[in-house]
């Protein structure tokens, strides 16, 4: 918040800070990936001010969930295109649960019970509230019908297949 301080920041980097916007869903990965660019700028900043800046723990912390949020942030802007057709949405919703099944951090596997429990139905045929449209367009779409053929989502598909012969 202070201008001095962001005065030299500026002069050493020609940047600063970005900011979170409560309006834009990926404000805060574009926030985080701006504090990791500008990481040595700042310390130096810091250190001229003579005040204390993030430990290395800390910092690797931003690291670590910016890697874990990132693909939620490419999805997002690919999801709001106007070339972004419903087949593509389970593909996007297992591509997010594999990758938060693959890091083992706490907060990757609270995201996951989330997003699991968020889209329950339309990824758990056995949902009272089950949406099979969804899976049902991703076997209609050649360009991506594989992505559900496989055997971990054999359910799914049994499912989609039954709703478009009836």
């Amino acid at each position: 918040m202070s201008s001095l301080a962001t005065e030299k920041l500026i002069a050493r980097c020609g940047m600063t800070f970005v900011t979170e916007c409560t309006t834009r869903w990926n404000s805060n990965m574009f926030m985080i990936e701006r504090l990791l660019k500008l990481k040595d700028a700042i310390g130096e900043t810091l250190n001229d001010m003579k005040w204390d800046g993030l430990l290395a723990s800390e910092w690797e912390k931003l690291d670590d969930l910016y890697h874990l949020i990132q693909p939620f942030t490419e999805h997002t802007n690919t999801m709001q295109t106007d070339n972004f057709a419903l087949s593509n949405v389970i593909p996007v919703l297992i591509d997010l649960s594999n990758h938060l099944s693959n890091n083992g951090s706490a907060l990757a596997q609270a995201l996951l019970r989330s997003l699991k429990l968020r889209f329950d139905t339309l990824l758990n045929p056995s949902n009272s509230y089950f949406d099979q449209i969804p899976s049902a367009a991703c076997i209609l779409d050649p360009a991506v019908a594989r992505i559900i053929m496989i055997p971990a989502t054999a359910e799914l598909l049994s499912a989609a297949k039954k709703f478009i012969v009836s």
